[in-house]
C-alpha cells in the first residue's frame, strides 16, 4: 500500500511541476498545497492568473507592487463562491505580496518577457508623506 501512495505522490509532484504555475517552481510542496486548495475553485483561471503573475515577475521593468496588483485583480475578476474568493484567492494574493520579493526579476521561470498584459495597465501609487 505504501508503494501505491509513493507512486501517486510522485506522479502528482511531476504534474504540479509541469503544468501548475501557482507558487515558486523551486518549491513543489507549496505548489502542491496551492493545487490542493484550488481544486474546489476555478483552478484553470487561478492558474492562468498565476502564470501571468510569473511572467510579470520575470519582467524587470515592472515593480513587484504592480505585478501583485495585476495578480490580485486577476483573481478578483474570477466569478466564484464565498470560499474561493475569500479564502483561496485572497490567500494566494496575500502570499504573493508577502513572500514574492525573492522571485521578482529573478527570471526563475525562464519565460520570455512581455511588453503588455491581458489586464489594464497599473501604476504604482505615488508615495505621499503622512500629514
Amino acid at each position: 500500500m505504501n508503494l501505491i501512495h509513493c507512486t501517486v505522490l510522485l506522479v502528482n509532484l511531476q504534474c504540479v511541476a509541469m503544468e501548475y504555475f501557482c507558487g515558486p517552481n523551486t518549491n513543489m510542496v507549496v505548489q502542491m498545497i496551492s493545487k490542493w486548495f484550488t481544486r474546489l475553485c476555478d483552478q484553470l483561471e487561478i492558474n492562468n492568473c498565476c502564470y501571468n503573475h510569473d511572467v510579470c515577475y520575470d519582467n524587470c521593468a515592472v515593480t513587484q507592487n504592480a505585478c501583485d496588483s495585476y495578480f490580485c485583480d486577476c483573481l478578483r475578476q474570477i466569478p466564484t463562491n464565498f470560499f474561493c474568493r475569500n479564502i483561496v484567492q485572497a490567500s494566494h494574493c496575500t502570499f504573493a505580496q508577502i513572500f514574492g520579493k525573492p522571485y521578482k526579476c529573478s527570471n526563475y521561470m525562464g519565460r520570455p518577457q512581455r511588453t503588455s498584459f491581458p489586464y489594464p495597465s497599473y501604476r504604482d501609487p505615488p508615495i505621499r508623506p503622512k500629514l
